[in-house]
C-alpha cells in the first residue's frame, strides 16, 4: 500500500515539475532581464546607490509576490534554495534589515523604503536621505586596535561624513551589490 502511494506521489511530483518548470523558467528569464536593465551598479554616488537599491527591491518584491521557486530538478535544489533565500532577503522583508516593509503587491518607492538606525541617525524614508543637504554630517570614529600610540592606547581616527553617505556605506551598498550578484548567478546556474 505504501509503495503504491509513494509511486503515485512521485508521478504527481514529476507531472507538476514538467508542467510548472517551464513557467518558472519564464519567470526567471523575466527577472534576469529586469535586473540587467538596472545597468551597472553605481560605485560612489550615494543618491544613485539608493535609487538603484529601491529599483532592485521593487523588482525582487514583484517576483517574490508571485511565489518562490518550487519546481526545479533535484540536482539544482541547492541553487534554488540559495536563490529563494536571496529573494526572501531582498524582497519584502520580515527580518533585519527592514528597509522594504511594503505589503504584497505594493510598489516599492523612495517614500516607503526606510533607512537609518545606524550611527545614531533616525529611521526615515529614502526620500529624506535623498534630499538631505550635504552639510548634515555625522562623525564616525574608527578604533584601530592594532595601531597604538606611544602610551599603548589605541589610535582613534574620526571622520565627518554626509549622513546619506554614512547610511549607504553602513550596509546598503554591500547588501545590494552582493544580493544582485547572488541572484543573477543563481539564475544563470538554474537556466544552464
Amino acid at each position: 500500500m505504501k509503495q503504491k502511494k509513494r509511486q503515485k506521489n512521485q508521478r504527481y511530483a514529476e507531472f507538476l515539475r514538467k508542467t510548472l518548470e517551464p513557467q518558472e523558467t519564464k519567470r526567471l528569464l523575466a527577472l534576469q532581464k529586469s535586473l540587467r536593465k538596472l545597468g551597472t551598479f553605481p560605485e560612489t554616488d550615494s543618491k544613485k546607490i539608493i535609487l538603484f537599491h529601491i529599483n532592485f527591491l521593487d523588482i525582487v518584491s514583484s517576483f517574490q509576490d508571485d511565489g518562490y521557486l518550487k519546481y526545479q530538478p533535484q540536482k539544482k535544489r541547492k541553487i534554488a534554495e540559495l536563490f529563494n533565500f536571496a529573494i526572501q532577503r531582498s524582497g519584502r522583508q520580515n527580518a533585519s534589515p527592514k528597509w522594504n516593509v511594503t505589503k504584497k503587491g505594493e510598489k516599492v518607492t523612495k517614500r516607503n523604503v526606510v533607512y537609518g538606525g545606524v550611527f545614531g541617525l533616525p529611521i526615515k524614508p529614502a526620500i529624506y536621505w535623498l534630499s538631505l543637504p550635504k552639510n548634515k554630517t555625522v562623525t564616525l570614529d574608527y578604533h584601530h586596535l592594532l595601531e597604538v600610540d606611544k602610551k599603548n592606547s589605541p589610535i582613534i581616527k574620526t571622520e565627518k561624513v554626509w549622513q546619506t553617505d554614512a547610511i549607504v556605506n553602513a550596509g546598503i551598498r554591500q547588501f545590494t551589490e552582493n544580493n544582485l550578484k547572488v541572484i543573477l548567478n543563481c539564475i544563470d546556474r538554474l537556466l544552464a
